[in-house]
């Protein structure tokens, strides 16, 4: 599997637990911004190793030969839930550090155990979470509610690549006479 496979498949997982009402997105994008409550993730770090060979194998199929080396790799992403003091559409007041705070301990639940399934089936081991810490900043003149925490997962990426075979060869013996 690739980082981009393994991070689709967390994010993905992760809407699906938090449900439709919070977003989750990549920081940085260019895009309108969304409307309370989100949750934003940055991938920091990609292809983390054990810095090793890795495991090499052969795979040969009719005239084709690939040599596959597989290795365990590691991820680190940053997740961050967003809130902000607001009144809903009912009028009942909402206070973003509270909404942040529970958004990010659902997400970190998941991540932690009620994901487990989910993790498997993906081929995906979560090797760490780290505990949600306050990650609010100022936005203009008012003050972005923001908690988040990190987590490392690993998984088995593969490279493959085409390589000689050589199948049957006649070997003769010549008689002197």
């Amino acid at each position: 599997m690739t980082a981009t496979e393994i991070r689709n498949a967390l994010i993905k997982g992760l809407y699906e637990y938090l449900g439709d009402g919070i977003p989750v997105y990549r920081s940085g994008q260019v895009s309108e911004e969304q409307s309370l409550p989100y949750v934003i993730y940055t991938v920091v770090t990609t292809n983390g190793s054990g810095r090793t060979m890795g495991h090499y194998s052969v795979c040969r199929e009719g005239e084709r030969t690939e040599e596959i080396r597989e290795e365990q790799e590691s991820m680190t992403i940053s997740f961050t839930a967003c809130s902000q003091n607001r009144t809903d559409g009912n009028g009942n007041y909402i206070h973003g550090e509270d909404e942040a705070q529970e958004i990010a301990e659902m997400a970190h639940a998941w991540f932690v155990h009620a994901g487990y399934d989910y993790f498997v089936k993906n081929k995906i081991v979560i090797a760490d979470v780290t505990e949600v810490r306050g990650r609010n900043s100022l936005a203009g003149n008012v003050e972005a509610n923001r908690k988040g925490f990190d987590i490392i997962c690993n998984y088995i990426s593969e490279d493959r690549r085409n390589i000689p075979f050589v199948g049957q060869v006649m070997i003769g013996r010549e008689e002197k006479g």
